[in-house]
C-alpha cells in the first residue's frame, strides 16, 4: 500500500561548502567557473500533505558550464496521512543556473518508520 501526499516546504537554512571547508560562494565562482564539488546541510519545514521538520545532507558537483549535480538524503520528522514518525527521501537530479527549478527524481528511501 503506498500513500500519496501533496504540500509545499520552505527552506529554513541552507549552510552549503566546499570540501575544504571554504563558505561556498556562487556568484564568485559563475565569474570563474571550474569543476567544484560541495557538500549542503539544509533544513525545511513541510506543510500540507506532510507535516514537519526535515533535515538534508547532499553532495554538489558544480561543472565549469553552469550545471549542477547532486544527491541527497533527508530525515523528515513528522505527520502523514494522520501517521507519525520519520522516514527519510533520496534526493538525486540535476539544475542548471541560480534559482533554477531541480529536475530528477526524489524517492523513499529504504527505511523503517520510527
Amino acid at each position: 500500500m503506498s500513500t500519496h501526499a501533496t504540500g509545499g516546504y520552505e527552506t529554513r537554512t541552507w549552510d552549503e561548502r566546499t570540501l575544504d571547508g571554504e563558505k561556498w560562494d556562487w556568484n564568485a565562482w559563475g565569474q570563474n567557473p571550474t569543476l567544484v564539488l560541495t557538500r549542503a546541510s539544509v533544513t525545511n519545514t513541510f506543510q500540507g500533505g506532510i507535516e514537519g521538520e526535515g533535515t538534508a545532507e547532499y553532495l554538489m558537483t558544480y561543472r565549469p558550464d553552469g550545471a549542477c549535480t547532486y544527491i541527497g538524503y533527508e530525515r523528515i520528522d513528522g505527520r502523514v496521512g494522520g501517521r507519525s514518525g520519520s522516514f527519510v527521501i533520496q534526493h538525486a537530479g540535476t539544475f542548471e543556473g541560480a534559482g533554477s527549478q531541480p529536475i530528477g527524481p526524489s524517492c523513499l528511501a529504504p527505511a523503517r518508520a520510527i
